[in-house]
């Protein structure tokens, strides 16, 4: 009686439902890049390049922008990086 109600039990238990489910990772949109300052260069004597006092203040505005895009870029990797 023992065995029968053991076999029943593993007979009922070895019915499975198998359900097949695609998951699709969620990617973020990319960022807008920022605009950007205008930058004059100048050219001096022997090819040289040069900026003045404003364009330097505006190619180092331009440089900080430029890295926080690229910071929220690199989150956004790492994010799909630690996601896999």
């Amino acid at each position: 009686m023992v065995l029968i109600l053991c076999l029943t039990t593993l007979m009922a238990c070895s019915h499975q439902v198998v359900r097949t489910e695609y998951v699709k990772q969620q990617i973020p949109a990319v960022p807008a890049e920022p605009n950007y300052y205008p930058v004059k260069w100048g050219k001096g004597t022997a090819g040289t390049y040069f900026v003045d006092q404003m364009n330097a203040k505006s190619l180092l505005k331009n440089m900080e922008l430029m890295k926080g895009y690229q910071k929220d870029l690199k989150t956004i990797l790492l994010d799909l990086k630690e996601a896999k």
